[in-house]
């Protein structure tokens, strides 16, 4: 990384057009000298600005269209010519510079969707709008959520259609210390496979919040210690609602009501996980 200035901050903008069999690429700074860095060599413009038009606000809900400013030495007419152009992308960082070592966040990345020449009676300038991943679907929602787990019951007769009688098992309550039971009796099961299930006992039930591989489980309330302990109880496994439990445990993935994967919290090539 090599500048001739100490200014420890700069903005660096990369555009990528022309042909697709023949991509040109213009890359620009707000600093005002050459910045050349590992992404490739960018160009003082004075007129440089960046404009959120779209404001910033959590990692769920990025900026979605900013307006850039720069000057007629930039991309001459090449975008504004009248002839017939594949999509123009924009890619825009922030460089900061550390006797540490230099970081780059990006700050965004979309395409042009409007290019203008001398905006508003200013002179020498072009300004591009250019639309994100977001702003682009202008509303739209999927047709399923984006949901990792399954989000039907487990057992429910119409929706997840595991018939959890044959399932159940019976066993004897041995113990009770406020929310942890001990019961005993159980057949032997991997890690997780009475979590999510249930205890019933007396018309009471109540859901087993966790369960490793020993004889003590955690509910989600205390039961009733005179009449749970030593009783005979109804003991149900249950679902952590993953595709991989729905097929491996219960052989039921044609019923998973899910995608099996999720929206990750940021997008890895536009959005920056700092929130900076």
């Amino acid at each position: 990384m090599s500048s001739t200035s100490n200014k420890t901050s700069s903005t660096l903008v990369r555009i990528s057009w022309g042909a697709l069999s023949d991509r040109k690429v213009s890359s620009f700074t707000d600093h005002n000298e050459t910045v050349a860095t590992s992404k490739g060599i960018f160009t003082p413009d004075p007129l440089l600005r960046v404009h959120p038009v779209d404001l910033f606000g959590s990692l769920e809900e990025p900026l979605r269209k900013i307006d850039l400013s720069l000057s007629f030495d930039g991309l001459k007419a090449g975008i504004t010519a009248g002839e017939a152009w594949p999509t123009t992308t924009v890619e825009v960082w922030e460089l900061h510079r550390a006797p540490s070592g230099d970081a780059y966040y990006m700050v965004f990345k979309g395409d042009v969707i409007r290019a203008i020449r001398n905006p508003k009676g200013s002179t020498e300038i072009y300004q591009l709008s250019i639309a994100g991943e977001k702003y682009k679907l202008n509303g739209k929602r999927l047709g399923i959520p984006m949901l990792e787990i399954c989000d039907n019951t487990f057992g429910d007769p119409n929706t997840c259609k595991v018939q959890t009688n044959p399932i159940s098992e019976v066993a004897t309550i041995t113990a009770i210390d406020d929310q942890t039971v001990t019961i005993t009796g159980l057949s032997t099961q991997g890690v997780g496979y009475w979590t999510k299930g249930y205890v019933e006992a007396f018309d009471l039930r109540l859901r087993i919040q966790n369960w490793d591989s020993n004889q003590q489980f955690l509910l989600n309330r205390p039961p009733p210690t005179d009449q749970w302990l030593g009783a005979s109880a109804k003991v149900v496994p249950g679902c952590d609602g993953t595709s991989a439990v729905c097929y491996g445990r219960w052989n039921n993935l044609s019923n998973f009501n899910g995608l099996g994967i999720r929206m990750p919290d940021y997008h890895p090539i536009m959005e920056n996980p700092r929130g900076t």
